[in-house]
């Protein structure tokens, strides 16, 4: 008789845990639902945007020459933390983001001389654009900007939104892929999932996961720990419990990313400089967070690391050579993403066509006064 109630109150204890267990997870850990575009509590439907097969919708932006005319079709991936506003523009830069560019110290002849070279070089992209016939558009990688967040987002899903968005708009049976930083994840995906719809793609410092199987775990092992501690157990909560990540990165006490909050490391000089001017003088770190985030973090930033630093169905090191050229920059002073792997990378892939920047960080946008782009892009379409 006392087993059979001793047996009952364990069964009631284990039931009012698991009660209070199911409340602690709907109350605090479960990520809050969405705001979609558009929808009553969201933000307002600004961009283009086209319906996917799913039924979301997904925002883009164009430019370049018309459509119609162009001889060259990109499609660009944005990276972390941006948005379909980031793509290689047409127009010379001006306000923000060319003072972003120009104006790093207080010396007015710098300053006067670099936004000169910035307002020369986007009129030689320009130029470049127009000669070529190029045309480039840039979207919200779901969950970003103004596309709908995607709860089953997956790097096969990214190549699925690029083919659909390249039927879309009608870019042909293949077009160019340009990838930065967290964005090479959909070159990769695009590369294993939907090769015969690309024409060549390149990849601007691109992101790594470490424990893609095919580094020689010493590499990796190096390549990580030197990381600060907040990064690694981020990479590691999106990896073994990504459904914990949400609450992980809300609470102030334990470790998380430096990359969300701008306090990562940067030996590279100008890196450091255009992430200082950005955060404290322009106010376009938190513009382009705004804009990138307005759906929530969740299902842009989150997911994000998720994808990127998850489990993966294959290793990039293990892809056969695709029908297409590629290409992929990268620094040797980038603080975010190591040089160390992204060289092996490159040694196990013959394929693709590294080039090492010497002197030269993660922000590549800003290299050469914005030069490497427009050789970037004549590198891919022509060389």
């Amino acid at each position: 008789m006392w087993i059979a109630g001793g047996a009952a109150k364990l069964a009631m204890a284990a039931a009012l845990l698991v009660g209070l267990a199911s409340w602690y997870y709907a109350v605090e850990i479960r990520p809050p639902p969405p705001t979609p575009c558009g929808s009553e509590d969201g933000p307002p439907v600004t961009a283009p945007r086209i319906r996917l097969r799913d039924g979301r919708f997904l925002a883009y932006s164009e430019t370049g020459v018309p459509r119609e005319r162009a001889a060259y079709k990109i499609v660009h991936c944005h990276g972390f933390g941006s948005s379909r506003l980031d793509n290689p523009r047409a127009s010379p830069l001006t306000d923000v983001r060319l003072c972003l560019y120009g104006m790093l110290t207080h010396n007015k002849t710098y300053n006067r001389l670099a936004v000169r070279k910035q307002r020369l070089f986007y009129d030689c992209i320009k130029e470049l654009i127009e000669e070529l016939g190029i045309y480039i558009v840039g979207y919200d990688r779901a969950g970003y900007g103004e596309s709908d967040p995607n709860p089953r987002r997956s790097r096969r899903s990214e190549a699925s939104d690029i083919e659909e968005l390249a039927d879309a708009l009608e870019l042909g049976p293949r077009f160019y892929l340009i990838g930065f930083s967290l964005g090479g994840h959909a070159v990769w995906a695009s590369i294993k999932y939907i090769p015969d719809r690309i024409a060549g793609a390149a990849m601007m410092a691109p992101v790594i996961n470490y424990r893609w199987p095919g580094f020689p775990r010493h590499l990796s092992e190096e390549a990580y720990r030197k990381q600060q501690p907040g990064d690694q157990w981020a990479l590691r909560v999106a990896y073994y419990a990504p459904w914990l990540l949400h609450w992980w990165m809300k609470q102030s006490w334990l470790p998380s990313s430096t990359v969300i909050k701008g306090t990562t490391h940067l030996p590279n000089r100008l890196d450091a400089q255009l992430r200082e001017y950005a955060m404290k003088n322009s106010g376009m770190f938190e513009e382009r967070r705004k804009l990138a985030t307005q759906q929530g973090m969740h299902e842009s930033f989150y997911r994000d690391m998720m994808v990127m630093f998850g489990k993966w169905e294959f290793d990039p090191m293990d892809l056969s050579q695709p029908p297409f050229p590629v290409h992929l920059w990268h620094g040797d002073e980038d603080g975010l993403v190591p040089v160390t792997l992204q060289r092996y990378i490159c040694s196990r892939l013959s394929w693709i066509d590294y080039h090492e920047l010497k002197e030269t960080g993660h922000y590549l946008g800003g290299v050469q006064g914005g030069g490497l782009v427009d050789g970037a892009l004549k590198t891919l379409l022509v060389a």
